[in-house]
């Protein structure tokens, strides 16, 4: 019998149409804990972050190549979503996850269901309690993301803006404006939005609301 009492999560932030199909993942993840499959919670944890990586990638118009692996997709992730605004928290949370990206995928293709459907010898050493930390391993990330990104899609609600969250509009900014050069030898110009987010915040949101409006109409 199963004591575990896993509850996901990312359910709890998947609270639109757009992401219904991953709020199907999350409950084949929790069913199969339900029905103490350790194999069936391997593929579906995995299932579900590829999903959520392949989400997040569509959104920003990122293309997603068919032969991807989980690692590849994950790679592609990071260079739209910053996990945090400090550089030296932001790689050491990368390295970190992206080991739990690796590992929990060569468990899956060692150990989950796919793996060995048509062995009927095959004696699985993953049992539940490992079964259901990788699941919570996958939800606490997948987690992580989606709230992440609906952060950054929506700077109205943040109360705090970080500059390097916003790559993309910081290089249209760039693209359409100029800079400003202060005449130091072997520096060149700083770029407009580090400018205009440095002297006026409140001017750069403003911008920044507006540049993103009008992605969403397109």
């Amino acid at each position: 019998m199963n004591l575990t009492r896993f509850e996901a999560r990312s359910g709890q932030v998947i609270d639109n149409s757009s992401l219904a199909h991953l709020g199907d993942q999350i409950k084949r993840l929790e069913l199969a804990i339900r029905e103490d499959d350790p194999s069936l919670v391997l593929d579906t944890a995995k299932s579900f972050l590829e999903s959520t990586f392949k989400t997040i990638l569509e959104d920003y118009g990122k293309a997603v190549g068919k032969k991807e692996d989980l690692t590849e997709l994950y790679k592609k992730v990071l260079e739209v979503i910053v996990l945090n605004h400090d550089d030296d928290a932001n790689i050491k949370l990368s390295q970190l996850s992206k080991g739990v990206v690796h590992w929990l995928g060569q468990l899956r293709n060692a150990y989950g269901g796919a793996s060995h459907g048509k062995d009927g010898q095959f004696d699985n050493p993953i049992n539940m309690p490992e079964a259901e930390m990788v699941a919570q391993f996958a939800d606490g990330l997948g987690c992580f993301l989606i709230r992440k990104k609906q952060l950054l899609a929506d700077p109205i609600e943040r109360q705090r803006l970080h500059y390097t969250d916003y790559q993309e509009f910081n290089d249209y900014l760039d693209m359409t404006r100029d800079g400003y050069d202060l005449g130091i030898d072997q520096m060149g110009p700083l770029p407009y939005s580090r400018i205009l987010f440095n002297i006026d915040e409140a001017a750069y949101k403003e911008l920044l609301i507006q540049f993103m409006s009008e992605e969403n109409d397109n």
